[in-house]
């Protein structure tokens, strides 16, 4: 008995290589994620860090003396996830997080039991030794995408994230 073949959501074109899940953004975004992130990964990977470690430390050194919670919010990303990707980053000593800044300053709309995260200077050290990677990296990208490409696809995704910004849809 041969097996039924599979069938293809309705008006979609037939299955193939290219088109394995058509029409569905989510299964394009994170394919499409998955391998810019190697190629990210691959590069950093020699100052021991991967694509996100960096973008949490880059971000954090831009909004340092931050919540947890508008850190996340920053990120896009629950408190819960950032919890944990923050752990190996505080235990490497590269972040810590307290209740106030050193000179004892409460960061403006924060409560006195909200953690603030801060980079330390072995974590602001990381992200110097890193950034030149991160630009051979970005550069490895842009020349795979093509500058055409790239500039709409930031386009788009900046877009995108205004809009689903905007609508809401990512829990407070």
């Amino acid at each position: 008995m041969s097996q039924p073949a599979k069938s293809s959501p309705p008006g979609a074109p037939a299955e193939t290589g290219e088109d394995y899940a058509p029409g569905c953004t989510c299964f394009y975004l994170r394919s499409a994620t998955r391998r810019i992130t190697q190629v990210y990964d691959d590069v950093l990977k020699a100052v021991g860090l991967s694509v996100n470690q960096y973008s949490l430390l880059s971000q954090l050194s831009r909004n340092g003396g931050i919540s947890v919670s508008a850190f996340a919010e920053v990120m896009s990303m629950d408190r819960t996830t950032l919890t944990r990707n923050l752990q190996p980053l505080q235990a490497a000593g590269w972040i810590v997080s307290g209740s106030a800044d050193p000179a004892g300053a409460r960061a403006a709309g924060t409560s006195a039991r909200a953690r603030l995260l801060t980079l330390t200077d072995a974590g602001e050290a990381k992200v110097r030794e890193a950034l030149p990677l991160w630009y051979v990296a970005q550069g490895r990208v842009n020349e795979l995408l093509g500058a055409q490409t790239q500039q709409t696809l930031h386009r788009s995704l900046r877009a995108s994230i205004r809009t689903f910004k905007t609508q809401q849809v990512l829990a407070p």
